[in-house]
């Protein structure tokens, strides 16, 4: 069961974006529709996380083929939820948080909050110690860190609007790599359980998830 928040979220400065749009080329499938150990679909469990703590609008960065991808749990209405397709198919996830950010700059919004579809057990409150961060600093990027490793995790982060140009830069370089931007920025790190940042990438991993 996921975590509950008594105070509101706050939708109108910050949106939740939620990323499917790696090859999935180790899993052999879709990482999106693979079952969650909570029930429903990785898909159904990362929005349902996120709208807890962004509201219920959530931007769906998805790969160019798959920009029909089914959406039949009932908690994915299509009103709220805004598929953004990649327009730069195979060319890393910096493209999927630069169309977001887009989005977010015509929706009004201050920031998105991006995570991955493949961390089952990223948790709401997890995400939420991201929010607080980035509330008492909102023109930073808030970058969730592995606290056993002290490794940065680019995709579970908090990116201002304003970055909107330089994730464009990104985007247009040969790296196109979202840590290697980071260690040029001003940016705040929020610590997180490495459980929490465990991705799911193939069968075995898939197999080793925590029930």
């Amino acid at each position: 069961m996921e975590d509950r928040f008594d105070h509101d979220p706050v939708p109108t400065r910050l949106i939740g974006a939620v990323l499917t749009g790696g090859l999935s080329s180790r899993m052999g499938q879709p990482k999106a529709l693979l079952p969650h150990s909570t029930g429903g679909s990785f898909l159904s469990h990362a929005i349902q996380r996120m709208r807890q703590v962004t509201g219920e609008k959530v931007l769906l960065s998805l790969p160019k083929d798959d920009d029909q991808l089914p959406l039949s749990d009932g908690l994915l209405s299509s009103s709220s939820i805004i598929r953004i397709p990649d327009t730069l198919p195979n060319q890393g996830p910096a493209v999927g948080v630069w169309r977001c950010l887009l989005r977010a700059q015509v929706s009004g919004h201050a920031a998105c909050l991006f995570t991955p579809v493949d961390l089952p057990e990223l948790t709401a409150t997890d995400l939420q110690e991201l929010v607080q961060v980035w509330q008492n600093d909102p023109e930073l990027i808030v970058v969730a860190n592995d606290e056993t490793e002290e490794r940065l995790q680019p995709l579970v982060a908090i990116y201002p609007r304003r970055c909107l140009p330089a994730i464009e830069g990104v985007v247009k370089s040969h790296h196109r790599s979202l840590y290697r931007h980071l260690q040029t920025q001003s940016f705040l790190r929020v610590d997180l359980p490495r459980a929490s940042l465990r991705n799911v990438n193939s069968p075995d991993d898939l197999s080793s998830e925590p029930s």
